[in-house]
């Protein structure tokens, strides 16, 4: 679908945020479903001067409320802190200059040689001209829209403007002006009305119930993730020494131990899992990813000269890792590792001598 916004969905500059129930809902379908966004550089302009008269106005408001406060004598005075209407605007501007770089609303603008036409319409009274005023803004907005959707074939256009008598016939269906112009379009007089429109009540449907689903996905993580603060080492461990795990930590554990410069490891002959715990728990691209540490003891044989071999326990070695798990199976499916290292405590090594 391809939604075109009118000013009237900000409501006079107090929504242009679109923190109204129903624009919020609307645009969060729109990201959820990769529907496309449109708004008139003139819709965008005329929302931005709307805004600052809205604020403008609550500034003074305050600054007027605060001073009569202040003046009642024996009162405590009132110290608000007023944002600066520039601060304001810079929050307009940044956000739709966000908006418009994620790809969540594209701006239309508008070319020059639209004009002999809105002249034309301006002279004959032809929609949205009427008798009775000059809608110069209007015809701008609709024939931007109208041409870009017929430029780009597009189908399935819905037009959010609460001023149907300048776009509607009586009816309130299109125009027939307006629909020699583009019939792709189909209005409606405000978010609330598309959304319960039943071409919109699958998607309203299919986004609550993903939402639903999201918020339950998120609350067992939530709960995932305290549980994950309780293990004990051994349960932690336990997970770990299936087959496939343990044997990829275990050559990992081999290849640190042989590739470490300060060793001279002839064989090793056992690595025993010791402690582990849960660094973190996170929930990633649906799947419930962990980062542990675990900690082995390695008892290892070197070589050393005149013949003589040295069995040494390695302590605390240390190895952290990432792990998927199922909350299902109540297991650690698969795991990588993400670094080995060591303190080399060689605290009761013990040393014997080759009869070979």
């Amino acid at each position: 679908m391809n939604i075109f916004l009118d000013t009237t969905v900000f409501h006079n500059g107090k929504d242009v945020f679109m923190n109204n129930t129903y624009s919020k809902l609307l645009f969060d379908i729109a990201r959820y479903k990769g529907f496309k966004v449109y708004i008139s550089e003139v819709v965008i302009a005329e929302a931005r001067r709307q805004y600052q008269l809205f604020i403008t106005s609550q500034i003074k408001n305050i600054t007027t409320a605060v001073g009569a406060f202040n003046f009642i004598p024996g009162m405590k005075k009132i110290d608000v802190s007023i944002p600066k209407i520039e601060e304001s605007m810079k929050k307009f501007d940044d956000y739709y200059k966000e908006l418009e770089e994620k790809g969540e609303i594209e701006i239309v603008g508008y070319d020059n040689s639209i004009l002999p036409e809105l002249v034309n319409r301006a002279v004959n009274r032809i929609k949205p001209f009427t008798e009775g005023k000059q809608e110069f803004r209007d015809a701008v907005i609709w024939l931007s829209y109208a041409l870009l959707a017929e430029e780009r074939k597009l189908e399935k256009c819905l037009l959010i403007t609460g001023n149907t008598a300048d776009y509607c016939s009586k009816n309130k269906e299109l125009h027939p002006d307006l629909l020699k112009d583009s019939e792709r379009f189909t209005l409606y007089k405000d978010a609330y009305t598309l959304l319960e429109a039943d071409n919109m009540k699958e998607f309203k449907e299919e986004y609550e119930l993903t939402k639903l689903q999201i918020k339950e996905r998120h609350e067992a993580f939530l709960a995932l993730r305290e549980e994950a603060k309780h293990w004990s080492s051994d349960e932690i461990i336990n997970m770990l020494s299936i087959p496939d795990l343990s044997s990829t930590l275990k050559l990992a554990i081999e290849n640190y131990i042989f590739n470490h410069s300060l060793l001279n490891v002839r064989e090793i002959i056992d690595i025993k899992f010791a402690r582990s715990w849960i660094l973190s728990t996170d929930y990633i691209d649906d799947q419930y990813t962990m980062r542990g540490t675990l900690s082995v003891n390695v008892h290892v044989e070197e070589n050393q000269n005149w013949g003589i071999r040295i069995s040494r326990v390695l302590d605390d070695i240390h190895v952290v890792f990432q792990a998927i798990y199922s909350e299902e199976d109540k297991k650690i499916n698969s795991i990588i590792v993400e670094s080995t290292d060591s303190e080399l405590d060689y605290d009761g090594a013990h040393i014997y001598q080759d009869l070979h």
